[in-house]
């Protein structure tokens, strides 16, 4: 995997050497409370199915070719960027965009049970504690369980969970209850080693 990463990197600096390059810059403005307002509208009435991303997540076992085991469904943060807000940086206030992802799935929770049929994976949706303590969760559940019968994978981003301890011990009985699986996220070599595995006891990490 890395001697390949090392080629990838190779070859795309070479083409970029030789091609012009026709992407925008990095983003320099910073997300701010106006700019937010003005997304979360936008979101709010927007359809969001052509910035869905499928990525298949897969099990690494010693000795066995690499195994799919459930689909991450989420929105390109780039491409609502450049649809809406092109030449803002929405990374740059970590609790600004932390209330626009909340926006962002209250959005995708009312659009995916009908997407949900035509995925064969069980799906991973990266969603925050408050959204799933709203009433849209419980509506979205009903709904789900209407439809489909297979396991959902609840991803949920570590800050959000140290953040708010209380409100995941309880999320992760709930969940639980109802056949989620849990995962969590945004985890790297330098945090993982300091975690109380036993007491966060989710199924991924």
């Amino acid at each position: 995997m890395l001697a390949r990463a090392e080629q990838d990197t190779a070859l795309r600096d070479a083409g970029a050497r030789g091609v012009a390059q026709v992407e925008d810059e990095a983003p320099g403005v910073p997300l701010d409370a106006e700019y937010l307002q003005r997304l979360i509208k936008a979101v709010e009435s927007m359809d969001l199915s052509p910035l869905l991303v499928r990525q298949k997540i897969a099990a690494m076992v010693p000795g066995s070719p690499a195994k799919p085991v459930f689909n991450e469904i989420y929105v390109s943060m780039d491409g609502l960027r450049r649809r809406l807000v092109p030449g803002v940086d929405l990374f740059a206030n970590r609790w600004l965009f932390q209330c626009l992802t909340e926006a962002i799935d209250l959005r995708l929770l009312r659009l995916l049970p009908q997407l949900e049929r035509d995925i064969p994976l069980s799906t991973s949706l990266n969603l925050n504690i408050a959204t799933l303590m709203s009433e849209d969760f419980l509506a979205f559940d009903r709904n789900l369980r209407q439809h489909v019968k297979k396991s959902m994978v609840i991803e949920l981003q570590s800050i959000d969970v140290f953040g708010n301890i209380g409100g995941f011990h309880f999320l992760r009985e709930f969940l639980r209850e109802r056949g989620y699986k849990l995962c969590l996220d945004g985890l790297n070599h330098l945090t993982f080693p300091l975690l109380r595995r036993d007491d966060i006891d989710v199924d991924f990490y």
